[in-house]
């Protein structure tokens, strides 16, 4: 075996700086906390996505809830996401704390492994620090800071395959290279079970080690038995589950075909994702263009390790932007949406900090005088700098600051009803009260089918003897309008009676918003004593001048995609809760999007999205909003999607009670 000199010359760094010796440990130690204070300081309420499904796995595993495993689904595969919540729970129970331990978790991770190979490049903790704070702001993670996905955690699987892998290339003694060899192959095991992209990292391995290794190739076999003996362990258990070993690939390809990977040119491939490189937020050209200078710099001055980032980088993004899923036409295999890159946020943050490290080398050298001892004085004062680079990122950059949003309300509402009150639900709604208020939603008696969207008796008698009726509207329509969108939508099936004409026993109480979408809606039993609904209709004098003629038909060759109207709101209608009821018919699964931004006077109140879901055969939708009570004015605008062709709307009508 030949050493690491006889392999690399004299650039780069030893095995002994990789192992991070013991005076490193309080670098690492600082960096984990501020790394979860910047998790904490941009954490906001809950999404209603994957990262639901993720966490909803993993409750209702410990929940004993019957059905819960779908192994046609590839997120509950994903066990290197769900697996964190799982193990939280175990010992602490559910809670808002089992769903953000995840993104924190991978965030500290991520952010120790760009300081990792940020300090073997530049050989200084100043530079770590350069890149671990860079990754904590990078702009690629916007979207995920704060949402258990697999992005960056492949991120995170990926570094450490690969910074196990230099151990083992750089090992002098052939036990310790099997092992850090087997180690990365275990790394890029789970980072194939985290999402099957995962397998990216192997190439670059491939390609780092015959540019800068080519004489110990063979080493390679020993992360590929890795990953192979955990692969098959894990292709095992699911062949006891299935009977196929290879089902992780298989549930895999069902995402094939995704609405963000449409056909394109061949040579627009490697451009594909520059712009969301470049301009996803009002810091992503800084970022991009200090990774410029950082790929130049760490090819040119950073030794070994600066060009073993360098080529981890081009070929990972490479990798992602150029893989197909098929080839007539060609269609890339990864979606177009920016957070697919967060796979590179960790190279990216590294070269991102070797840009500002050879920044900050070149204006210490200039002639001049002020040039210089500006970068004397920040050399003095570290943490003085670090921390005002913080402050600066932390302001300047796109994300929103610490938002408890819907969770707030919802606590409060469990908070204030009575033990015992039987709830009529679907187990989504029931996981959402469970994360937000585990305490008080054990209060509770909860009726929770998967789903409760087509009408069956059953569920009429179940919902007939509950107290309460709650439904998230975004879950509640998730498997119908994924059927709707592969096979057509055809015509809709009959609605349970509390969606098709819910105020004949039921009375809105309460609509929380994720965002601006009103997707949370809660109704109690209608007292016997409770004065009728209110029903308005296109024909109302509230809101006469809204409608045209029904039944109506928008066609996109003899109308435009935007109609906006202005709507002064009635004082009769203020601080109402609306059920908005109406018919129609759509091609498009999800036509249009309805904005209503609500203003008093020259100050906006609240503004709130509306996304109807129409069959093609025609259906009843409904949806709920809430009027402000200070609301004076409303600016509706309706946006017609560009598939959109023919939509019908044949009736309408608004249902409210005046007393709540």
């Amino acid at each position: 075996m030949t050493s690491h000199r006889e392999s690399a010359g004299d650039v780069g760094i030893g095995l002994e700086e990789i192992t991070a010796p013991p005076n490193w440990w309080p670098h690492y130690f600082a960096l984990f906390v501020v790394s979860v204070a910047t998790g904490l300081l941009f954490l906001h309420e809950p999404g209603f996505g994957d990262d639901l499904t993720y966490w909803s796995l993993a409750f209702d595993l410990h929940d004993g809830t019957r059905n819960v495993w779908n192994l046609q689904s590839f997120h509950d595969l994903r066990w290197p996401v769900w697996g964190v919540s799982w193990l939280w729970q175990y010992f602490f129970g559910p809670g808002l704390a089992s769903f953000y331990c995840v993104p924190l978790l991978y965030l500290a991770a991520g952010s120790a492994l760009a300081f990792t190979f940020g300090r073997m490049a530049l050989r200084t903790a100043a530079g770590g620090w350069a890149c671990g704070l860079a990754l904590l702001f990078l702009p690629l993670l916007d979207p995920v800071i704060s949402r258990p996905m697999p992005d960056l955690a492949e991120s995170v699987f990926g570094a450490s395959a690969l910074l196990a892998w230099w151990a083992m290339m750089q090992s002098t003694s052939p036990r310790r290279a099997a092992v850090f060899g087997l180690l990365a192959g275990v790394s890029i095991g789970l980072s194939v079970s985290n999402r099957i992209t995962g397998v990216f990292i192997a190439p670059v391995l491939v390609v780092s080690t015959l540019m800068f290794f080519p004489r110990r190739w063979p080493w390679l076999f020993v992360p590929a038995l890795g990953a192979a003996l955990f692969l098959g362990a894990e292709g095992a258990i699911y062949y006891l589950l299935r009977g196929d070993p290879l089902h992780n690939l298989h549930a895999n390809l069902t995402a094939r075909g995704a609405t963000d990977t449409a056909a394109m040119p061949v040579w627009n491939l490697p451009l594909r994702y520059l712009d969301g490189l470049f301009r996803s937020s009002r810091i992503a050209s800084v970022f991009a263009a200090f990774a410029l200078g950082g790929l130049w710099a760490g090819w040119r001055h950073g030794g070994l390790n600066g060009r073993l980032v360098a080529v981890w980088f081009v070929v990972l993004y490479l990798e992602c932007s150029c893989a197909v899923q098929s080839f007539h036409p060609v269609r890339p295999l990864l979606g177009s949406t920016v957070r697919y890159l967060a796979a590179l946020s960790i190279p990216m943050a590294v070269l991102a900090g070797i840009g500002v490290t050879e920044l900050t080398r070149l204006i210490s050298r200039w002639s001049w005088a002020p040039a210089r001892r500006c970068t004397d004085a920040l050399a003095r004062h570290p943490v003085i700098v670090g921390g005002a680079a913080f402050v600066a990122l932390a302001l300047y950059s796109n994300r929103p600051f610490f938002d408890r949003g819907f969770t707030a309300e919802l606590q409060h509402r469990m908070a204030t009803m009575p033990s015992g009150t039987k709830i009529f639900s679907h187990r989504a709604m029931r996981d959402v009260a469970f994360l937000v208020d585990p305490e008080n939603a054990r209060r509770f008696q909860w009726i929770a089918p998967k789903a409760i969207l087509v009408r069956n008796e059953e569920l009429e008698a179940q919902a007939a003897a509950s107290d309460e009726f709650w439904y998230l509207r975004k879950q509640l329509w998730m498997s119908e309008r994924k059927n709707m969108e592969r096979t057509g939508s055809g015509l809709q099936p009959a609605l349970g009676s509390y969606f098709d004409a819910p105020a004949q026993s039921w009375m809105l109480t309460d609509i929380f918003a994720k965002g601006s979408d009103c997707d949370l809606v809660f109704y109690r039993r209608r007292p016997a004593d409770a004065s009728p609904p209110q029903v308005l209709t296109p024909d109302s004098p509230e809101i006469r001048a809204l409608f045209p003629p029904l039944p109506a038909m928008w066609d996109p060759q003899r109308h435009p995609r935007t109609l906006k109207v202005q709507w002064k709101v009635p004082a009769s209608l203020r601080g109402k809760l609306l059920n908005i009821e109406f018919n129609g018919a759509s091609t498009t699964v999800e036509p249009f999007i309805a904005k209503f931004q609500f203003d008093a006077g020259e100050r906006r109140v609240e503004s709130f999205l509306l996304k109807p879901i129409l069959y093609a055969g025609g259906g009843k939708e409904f949806l709920a909003l809430p009027i402000p009570a200070d609301a004076e004015t409303c600016r509706i605008e309706i946006r017609f999607s560009a598939k959109s062709k023919d939509v019908q709307l044949t009736a309408f009508r608004a249902v409210f009670d005046d007393q709540r």
